[in-house]
């Protein structure tokens, strides 16, 4: 399960800045070079080869922006901060900032954390050191601390994960924006 806070240190960045894009389709790309691929090996981002681009999940690039390690353009060519773009972001998806607080925790956990498959199974986190294996662990469900989630949903998540061979963590978030996690199994009474 997701370690504790202080167990490992989070993955140090590259010293370099990423010059990145918001297009007209609303993807953040930036160019194939040196600085983009040195965080690409850190797990940001994934590669279109036919495109000579890469590709960021808006929880990266609010990620980046908050440590100064990305430079953020709109399809405009003006230069968007952390707050402009938490803006901008918000418009297309209504609950980024649980997801970002959620992403963060992982991150300076020291996990590397990636899109996941739907809405509801949001990131996929890697083990510690198994990024490079390219198998996730977890599946992640974010939550904000006080919404409710039915038993029918929770039981088709758990049964997705567990046909993917992949544990599902619950991620809550409280009010002051902690993050708290539980795991989430499919337990057989019947033979007990």
């Amino acid at each position: 399960m997701i370690e504790e806070k202080n167990k490992e240190k989070e993955i140090e960045l590259p010293t370099q800045v990423i010059i990145a894009r918001i297009e007209e389709d609303g993807k953040i790309y930036s160019e194939v070079n040196d600085n983009s691929l040195a965080y690409l090996s850190k797990g940001y981002g994934y590669k279109l080869e036919e495109e000579n681009k890469i590709v960021y999940h808006p929880c990266e690039v609010l990620y980046l922006l908050e440590k100064e390690k990305i430079l953020l353009y709109d399809s405009k060519g003006k230069q968007l901060n952390f707050i402009e773009a938490l803006s901008f972001f918000k418009e297309r998806y209504n609950d980024i900032w649980i997801s970002y607080v959620v992403f963060r925790d992982l991150r300076k956990r020291g996990y590397v954390v990636k899109e996941g498959f739907s809405p509801e199974l949001r990131f996929r986190v890697f083990d510690r050191g198994g990024f490079e294996k390219g198998v996730a662990k977890y599946l992640i469900v974010p939550l904000s601390e006080g919404k409710n989630i039915d038993i029918a949903t929770l039981k088709k998540l758990v049964s997705i994960c567990r046909g993917l061979k992949k544990e599902m963590i619950i991620s809550v978030v409280d009010r002051r924006n902690e993050v708290i996690y539980y795991a989430a199994n499919l337990v057989d009474l019947r033979n007990l």
